[in-house]
């Protein structure tokens, strides 16, 4: 979920390393094989390792890349957020402003957390799984202090200047 791939089960990622570092053995027997046959069980393990360990690598690194992308866009999206809450949208208006107008994994996940809203899950637990789901800091914090103004009774727009201005 952190990476973005939805649609791409845990199981999929296990039968990917089961695959590459069986694969890899395989690879490794017949280049070691070819280049030095008294080496070969040593290019088969190295091998059979590699395969066995790059999909962790792919995995992890698309999850670094969607990180760094949802912590570069929610500056601008805590500016579109906030100028829609003062011009008296409530908060679903505001997201669903902010989904119309931008683009990029920080959007898929307010969109996702805004059609959550909208089958009948509460705010503060689609929030909270947007937040789980980005496995960002910065979200964490922004989530944080949007069910927190909640709770407390704070206005969104105040909630989302005071976040501008030290973000300033």
């Amino acid at each position: 979920m952190a990476a973005g791939m939805r649609k791409t089960s845990p199981m999929t990622i296990i039968a990917a390393k089961g695959i590459m570092g069986i694969g890899g053995f395989v690879f490794g027997i017949l280049v070691g094989g070819a280049a030095a046959p008294k080496q070969a069980l040593f290019w088969a393990l190295g091998m059979g390792l590699l395969g066995f360990i790059a999909p962790s690598v792919y995995l992890n690194g698309k999850v670094q890349r969607r990180q760094t992308a949802v912590a570069k866009d929610l500056p601008d999206a805590l500016d579109l957020l906030s100028v829609s809450v003062e011009a008296g949208l409530g908060f679903d208006g505001a997201v669903q402003k902010l989904t119309e107008h931008m683009e990029g994994p920080l959007i898929e996940e307010f969109e996702l957390a805004l059609g959550e809203m909208r089958i009948g899950e509460g705010r503060q637990e689609a929030l909270k799984k947007m937040a789980e789901r980005s496995a960002s800091a910065e979200m964490s914090s922004f989530v944080r202090s949007i069910i927190q103004a909640d709770q407390l009774g704070i206005s969104l727009g105040r909630s989302f200047a005071s976040r501008r201005a030290t973000r300033a």
